[in-house]
């Protein structure tokens, strides 16, 4: 299974990260990787070049090992921090 899940800032709650808990409460080996960007404009406000070459940095991110990885444990650790500034 893969699932994309894009949030806006505000609806980053508790029960949006339960919701995510629940859909890895069975998995084995799940993997979860969540992307932090500012000043964001959503796919339904891009156009199909812009969202293509978003894509592609992404992409290009990726392949440079431009990306970071943590524990589910520092995950929830993260999340509550997250919610205890908010």
């Amino acid at each position: 299974m893969k699932a994309v899940i894009e949030l806006n800032a505000d609806e980053f709650t508790e029960s949006a990260f339960d919701e995510i808990r629940q859909l890895l409460k069975k998995r084995v080996n799940a993997r979860v990787r969540i992307s932090i960007e500012d000043n964001v404009r959503f796919p339904a406000k891009q156009t199909k070049e812009e969202y293509f070459a978003s894509l592609d940095k992404s992409i290009k991110q990726v392949e440079e090992g431009n990306v970071i990885t943590f524990t589910w444990e520092e995950f929830e650790a993260y999340g509550k921090k997250l919610l205890a500034e908010s």
